[in-house]
């Protein structure tokens, strides 16, 4: 048997610089615009660094790329509660899918409470530029959102357990969960 290698904080810094690369891309440059919205595969690069590196490094890739993204593409002045919800996202993608399997309920209930902390804080942050009520901003975005939710889901399902696969990500995992204290005195196969 041949002992698996663990991924070290180099290779870890270098998948987040790869992973923020992509939100920057995926979040600004693919885009569909919607009424109240644009939608965008920004998300994905986050969820990705929650599922495999956790919600430290997931909190990273969504601040930096929303602050990098912004500074690239901008479209107006930067403004930092955005790049608040970015992390946020980030947190909560890496507690809830972190070292977990991807289960269709648990990617559903991750997408559904991302989904409500977007609607909710991006809302309010657009109080700021936009003079209209926070209210009518939810109620005018929540139709967008619940759109973008089946999607998120279906999308960071199947990205999680095709990439949970991937030689790299499996090994990095078993690692993990083998190096993990609570399994120190457990026979490890």
């Amino acid at each position: 048997m041949t002992r698996q290698r663990r991924l070290s904080a180099t290779e870890k810094i270098t998948c987040t610089a790869l992973l923020v690369a992509m939100q920057i891309v995926m979040g600004n440059l693919v885009q569909i615009p919607l009424p109240t919205k644009q939608f965008n595969f920004g998300f994905l690069p986050v969820a990705m660094a929650g599922v495999f590196l956790g919600f430290p490094w997931a909190i990273t890739v969504g601040a930096l790329g929303d602050f990098f993204g912004a500074q690239l593409f901008p479209s107006g002045a930067y403004f930092p509660g955005f790049t608040l919800t970015y992390a946020l996202t980030g947190l909560v993608y890496g507690l809830m899918l972190y070292r977990k399997k991807a289960a269709w309920w648990r990617v559903a209930v991750t997408c559904v409470c991302v989904a409500l902390i977007n609607l909710f804080l991006n809302s309010y942050w657009l109080t700021y530029f936009i003079p209209k009520g926070y209210w009518v901003l939810v109620e005018g975005r929540l139709l967008t959102y619940l759109i973008d939710i089946p999607i998120s889901i279906v999308v960071v399902y199947y990205v999680a357990r095709g990439l949970g696969q991937t030689r790299l990500f499996s090994q990095a995992k078993e690692e993990e969960k083998n190096a993990d204290p609570i399994n120190e005195g457990e026979d490890k196969p």
